[in-house]
């Protein structure tokens, strides 16, 4: 970061400019990683691509999310759950 904040220094001068350049240029990369991350997530989602799927006979588990985080819970419910009537409500 050194070597960018220097260089902007060298061409816009020792001046605020060079800071308000460093600080867009770190507002931008950020913004354009975010928007890549999310690109990716979206993908990962795409229903368009489950039903392209679904279309081209692909097996599917049906299980869904909800099921498949609550059978990984299940063992654990014994120490989630309150076990006296009192405690529930």
């Amino acid at each position: 970061m050194e070597s960018l904040l220097q260089a902007l220094r060298i061409h816009l001068g020792d001046s605020a400019l060079a800071s308000a350049a460093f600080v867009a240029l770190t507002a931008l990369t950020v913004f354009a990683f975010s928007l890549g991350l999310s690109a990716l997530g979206l993908g990962l989602v795409d229903p368009m691509r489950r039903r392209l799927k679904r279309l081209a006979g692909v097996e599917r588990d049906d299980t869904s999310r909800a099921e498949s985080i609550a059978a990984l819970l299940q063992p654990l419910s014994a120490y989630i759950l309150p076990k006296k009537d009192w405690d529930r409500s």
